[in-house]
């Protein structure tokens, strides 16, 4: 088990990584990988920073998907596989226990769409 949520936070980390930039990294350590937006932003009346884009974390019985946009813009996503969106515990913490090419490119693909979402909006 430990091999194979090794193998997917790896996988996950690859595909995370080739946002950088436009995006940053903020934690890169061996269990877990967090990717931010580089500008300033105002949500409300509360001023970040950085945003929030997505994270990776390896957990006791799956690795863990963090991903803001699928939150904050959730209409956006309507039209996600149901192979992710089965994943998809929460409001944006995908739950991966195996390792499939399939789920990876539909990651992939909801990854490219949340950058643009960030582009948009202005936080990248």
């Amino acid at each position: 088990m430990e091999d194979e949520k090794q193998k997917i936070f790896n996988e996950l980390r690859v595909i995370l990584s080739s946002y950088v930039p436009p995006l940053s990294v903020k934690i890169d350590e061996s269990r877990r990988y967090d990717i931010y937006g580089t500008k300033t932003v105002q949500i409300g009346r509360t001023k970040k920073k950085e945003m929030f884009f997505a994270s990776i974390i390896i957990q006791k019985y799956h690795v863990g998907l963090y991903f803001l946009p699928i939150y904050t813009h959730k209409d956006r996503f309507d039209d996600a596989p149901e192979e992710l969106l089965h994943l998809l515990k929460g409001k944006s913490c995908f739950h991966i226990k195996r390792f499939y090419t399939a789920v990876f490119e539909n990651i992939r693909q909801a990854m490219d769409k949340g950058i643009r979402i960030y582009e948009e909006e202005g936080w990248v």
